[in-house]
């Protein structure tokens, strides 16, 4: 059943490719960049799934990762169906808070996984990387900060736009000092 998934979203993966390839968004139906990209996203979110079935030790975290990847979808479905012909559209848009779930949900599933998989660490590696990733994030945050808040109309106007782009940072941030004790 897995393969057999696996193998229908890289069929339909290719599709896509080569559909925005070969022609202008104009030229495509317009179900092929809503739905069919929609349904690609799924996907992943049925193979984290499968995934947690394989692991039962391991079943919270892949369940909590399935959840946060399937925010994704759900916010898309959001944006596609009551954002994208509002106008004006909303901001912060009801398509948000899926989005910014994912990163907390996704951070939370790999912390569960690397505190499973990794060896046990003295305080002063997981430090040196909390350092190291915070500068990151530190340094994203700096270079957005004043020009979110200057065009941000609202405060969760504000607070969704460095999310944005500082919440992959987090998370990139939880990698780094996961390497650091590798």
């Amino acid at each position: 059943m897995v393969s057999v998934l696996f193998l229908v979203g890289l069929i339909a993966s290719l599709a896509y490719v080569l559909a925005t390839l070969l022609t202008t968004r104009a030229q495509r139906p317009p179900a092929v960049d809503t739905w069919l990209y929609i349904g690609l996203e799924v996907v992943p979110v049925a193979l984290i799934v499968a995934r947690s079935v394989w692991l039962p030790a391991e079943r919270p975290a892949w369940l909590l990762l399935a959840a946060g990847v399937a925010c994704i979808p759900v916010g898309d479905t959001i944006f596609t169906v009551l954002v994208e012909p509002a106008s004006p559209r909303p901001s912060p848009s009801p398509d948000t808070g899926w989005y910014l779930a994912f990163l907390v949900l996704t951070f939370a599933a790999l912390v569960l996984l690397l505190r499973r998989r990794l060896p046990p660490a003295p305080s002063a590696g997981w430090l040196d990387g909390l350092i190291g990733g915070l500068g990151i994030v530190a340094v994203g945050a700096a270079a957005l900060f004043d020009d979110v808040l200057r065009h941000s109309p609202t405060r969760w106007a504000a607070v969704s736009g460095l999310a944005y782009p500082i919440g992959p940072l987090v998370l990139v941030a939880l990698l780094t000092g996961a390497l650091t004790v590798l």
